[in-house]
């Protein structure tokens, strides 16, 4: 009887051991399918800023070939000249590309100035840290 008991707490104890083994691969399973959908959503992001730069080239070109493909006496075929649909459109295609590139300049400047340890490089006194108005918490 005693064997059976035995017995009954090794294959018990044996159990558990593989349960705890079980879920922390669970737990390793869940944690690799969440690092692949991570990997997965960052080249979606990519491949949406490769299509964001080329709508940057393309809606104005599209703005103004609809604008000219209005059905109006002032613009028709007629009276307008092929010339003056690339003298429009591609001033404005080059200003929506400056634009962007502006953007992207000016917020790489952003994230480079916020990388800064300020209170490193001018190392102010602690006075000059708080805010106007603000209680001194330092001396009680």
């Amino acid at each position: 009887m005693k064997d059976l008991a035995a017995d009954v707490d090794h294959l018990i104890n044996h159990v558990q051991r593989q349960l705890a083994t079980v879920h922390q691969h669970i737990s390793l399973l869940a944690s690799i399918r969440s690092i692949k959908e991570t990997e997965r959503s960052i080249e979606q992001s990519h491949r949406l800023g490769h299509l964001s730069k080329l709508a940057t080239v393309y809606v104005p070109l599209s703005f103004v070939s609809s604008l000219f493909g209005m059905n109006v006496l002032e613009i028709s075929p007629e009276t307008t000249p092929k010339w003056l649909y690339f003298a429009i459109a591609l001033p404005l295609t080059f200003v929506s590309l400056a634009a962007i590139t502006g953007w992207n300049y000016w917020k790489s400047v952003a994230e480079w100035w916020d990388s800064w340890e300020w209170e490193e490089v001018f190392d102010r006194p602690s006075w000059l840290k708080r805010i106007p108005g603000q209680k001194d918490t330092d001396t009680v």
